[in-house]
């Protein structure tokens, strides 16, 4: 594992860094899995160059497969409570629901990039860890 303390990441580290983050911004373009597939290849490509580049690519990976897995149950669960009739009214405030997962992913990929960029050492506060060591 990186650790800050004993070693300060290069500009070259920290911009890579930075792209793994930023590659969730796909999202945006509405590219089915681009957002977890630009960070995946941008990692896949740089890890072995440096592990501030290694740690913080799995972390990107990691958040943006979560952000992906929790907006597809949501639709999921509005898909399917669509047809039950009794319980069909219930499926409109989870409307919510989608659009505020896509903030938070859009938020936390540029907060992150930020963060990064400073040479911090960033995690995020919940992502499943699909990438390990």
């Amino acid at each position: 594992m990186y650790d800050p303390l004993f070693e300060i990441p290069d500009r070259n580290a920290r911009k890579w860094a930075m792209f793994c983050h930023l590659g969730g911004l796909v999202r945006i373009t509405f590219f089915p899995f681009g957002a977890i597939l630009v960070p995946f290849i941008i990692w896949l490509a740089k890890q072995d160059e440096h592990p501030y580049i290694d740690e913080q690519g799995r972390e990107a990976v990691n958040y943006q497969f979560t952000m992906s897995v929790m907006s597809l149950a949501a639709w999921l669960a509005i898909a399917v409570l669509k047809w039950i009739p009794i319980i069909g009214i219930l499926r409109f405030p989870l409307y919510v629901v989608p659009p505020l997962i896509w903030i938070a992913a859009v938020g936390g990929a540029i907060y992150a990039a930020m963060r990064v960029n400073d040479g911090d050492d960033f995690h995020y506060p919940f992502s499943f860890n699909i990438c390990r060591r």
